[in-house]
């Protein structure tokens, strides 16, 4: 578990110019300027940064769609006169993170997810081995679409903070169809539910069998919660992020979120107001 000191949501349609400034954004893409909006909430609403050497601060992101437009208009370009010098780094998508990075000083390290849907999820997962394991004293973990970002400033905490946590796995499509995969799920829902103890439970994921699997082991293994389901939008690892963002200003009980997709990503997102840090 982490302890969240800070949480911040940006959203489309955002005034760039009111919020970051006039100057200095104009080449960055939509994705960019919605992490650095998010992360400044974040810092705002009280994750400090400052209390840590930069060596000592992290960042992880999350993102599945942030580059798509680009990526498409790049594929349609019918000669270099239509690629633009200044967008050409955004080929990589670690990328879009370095204007957080370096307005944060966050240097311990700096990793993009891009796993479909869950790499939000991954983020935070990867935000809590790093700060067990000593690579950082306190880490914006994020996710960044095209569309907006949720950004939140972790670290390890006390008993009265609220905490998240996430697990993310795969299994193969035709894995869950097997009886042998459908009790693998079931182990590791239980092992979740177990620690997490959620009397709520949000299920952001496709109509795909993996899906389905996933939803009906966490369903088995919740005893008695039943998971409240929603469709995942276009904002690729967004949806279940906002959902765990929206948990940190309004729920007062341990909840649990997950999400899959058809391709076999599936992960678990939990939500606790206030627990010891382990």
């Amino acid at each position: 578990m982490i302890a969240v000191t800070g949480a911040g949501e940006v959203c489309a349609p955002f005034d760039v110019s009111e919020e970051l400034g006039r100057r200095g954004y104009k080449y960055l893409l939509p994705a960019s300027r919605y992490l650095l909006a998010a992360t400044r909430r974040a810092v705002a609403a009280g994750g400090r940064l400052d209390h840590a050497p930069a060596e000592r601060r992290g960042v992880a992101v999350g993102s599945n769609t942030a580059v798509r437009e680009y990526f498409t208009q790049a594929m349609a370009a019918t000669s270099q006169a239509d690629l633009s010098p200044a967008m050409a780094p955004y080929f990589a998508i670690n990328v879009l993170a370095a204007r957080v990075t370096g307005e944060h000083e966050l240097k311990a390290f700096s990793l993009t997810c891009t796993s479909p849907n869950v790499a939000g999820f991954e983020a935070i997962e990867l935000g809590g081995r790093a700060l067990a394991a000593g690579r950082a004293d306190v880490m914006v973990v994020a996710a960044m679409e095209g569309t907006g970002a949720v950004a939140m400033v972790v670290e390890p905490g006390a008993a009265h903070q609220p905490h998240v946590m996430a697990r993310t796995a795969y299994a193969p499509p035709d894995l869950v169809a097997s009886y042998r995969g459908r009790r693998r799920l079931l182990a590791y829902a239980e092992a979740t539910i177990e620690r997490v103890r959620p009397t709520r439970i949000h299920a952001v994921v496709d109509d795909s069998p993996v899906a389905e699997a996933v939803t009906r082991a966490v369903a088995t293994a919740g005893d008695g919660v039943a998971p409240v389901v929603s469709a995942p939008t276009a904002n690729g690892c967004l949806g279940p992020m906002t959902m765990l963002s929206h948990l940190l200003r309004t729920a007062r009980e341990n909840t649990l979120v997950i999400t899959a997709t058809a391709e076999g990503h599936y992960a678990f997102g939990a939500f606790l107001p206030g627990v010891r840090a382990c």
